[in-house]
């Protein structure tokens, strides 16, 4: 079994090469040379007897094998770095916690709020992972999500935490352009979709009573903020938590093309395993979360 273990060197190489698509500049950040980072990616294909790039002239392409191999390496890398972490953190005699949560999310709400979180527990580190698609919490090492209810993933537990209001928005050119006055209206408007929430424009017309010919067609983009970003160039209406826009709202890049907002919100809650209320850091992060989501429910 070790003997189809390859060389973790290899595949230090391997990644770095992938990402960086140059032996030189993958090279340069390994503090190795570029013939040593040749010769280690070639032992690996010579060990696979699978080709992993092909090299052109001035330029590098990934197979389709290397490709598929460089999606395993990456979460293998990055499953040992996590364990690395928690294992140096328990010899320090603190606690580790390995959180998944969406990009928008953690930039917008989290990250500024764990200003409140280490000073009361200075001896907790949060390992920080976002991830956009699905994947899976139990079998990728992680102690927890947070992500809306719908994500929830069987055999797991679950808090509320806090809600936000949906709101639709658009360039005001793009609202005079099409003459936008009311729902019915957007029957004929591009739509922007968030890829992670397929059914947010359908439920949306649902509350209003409206139907629409292709609520889940449009550009699908599967960050919160390339959806801002299409939307501020005019690419189509954005349905989105208000969170993530008031300051476009606020200085008008953005507004609202309708009187009436829809009363419809978005939850986000805390997943994970039921096992892990067993731990003491789990369980101050899990009850910090919660006093934060209660002071300001809505978000």
């Amino acid at each position: 079994m070790r003997s189809r273990i390859p060389s973790l060197n290899w595949l230090q190489a391997f990644e770095a090469v992938a990402r960086h698509l140059s032996f030189s500049r993958a090279a340069e950040e390994l503090s190795l040379t570029q013939s040593a980072v040749s010769r280690q990616v070639a032992a690996l294909e010579d060990m696979l007897n699978v080709k992993l790039f092909e090299r052109l002239p001035q330029r590098l392409l990934l197979t389709d094998a290397g490709a598929a191999y460089l999606h395993e390496v990456r979460e293998i890398l990055e499953r040992l770095s996590a364990a690395t972490l928690r294992a140096m953190a328990s010899r320090a005699g603190v606690g580790t916690i390995s959180i998944a949560i969406t990009p928008s999310l953690a930039a917008k709400w989290f990250v500024p709020r764990l200003q409140h979180f280490y000073p009361a527990h200075p001896g907790i580190t949060l390992l920080l992972t976002t991830r956009s698609d699905s994947f899976d919490l139990r079998g990728e090492g992680f102690d927890a999500a947070i992500n809306t209810p719908n994500n929830i993933w069987p055999g797991m537990a679950s808090d509320d935490l806090c809600k936000t209001r949906v709101v639709v928005v658009c360039t005001p050119e793009f609202k005079d352009r099409y003459g936008l006055v009311q729902a019915r209206d957007l029957a004929n408007v591009p739509l922007l979709q968030h890829r992670t929430m397929p059914a947010l424009w359908r439920d949306w017309f649902d509350t209003l009573g409206e139907t629409h010919p292709a609520p889940t067609e449009g550009l699908q983009l599967d960050q919160i903020a390339l959806v801002v970003e299409a939307a501020l160039l005019g690419f189509g209406a954005a349905i989105l938590p208000h969170f993530y826009v008031e300051g476009e709202l606020a200085a008008g890049r953005l507004v609202g093309p309708f009187r009436t907002p829809a009363d419809l919100n978005m939850r986000y809650v805390l997943i994970y395993p039921p096992e892990r209320r067993s731990s003491p850091s789990f369980q101050a992060l899990r009850d910090w979360l919660i006093c934060e989501c209660r002071k300001s429910p809505e978000i």
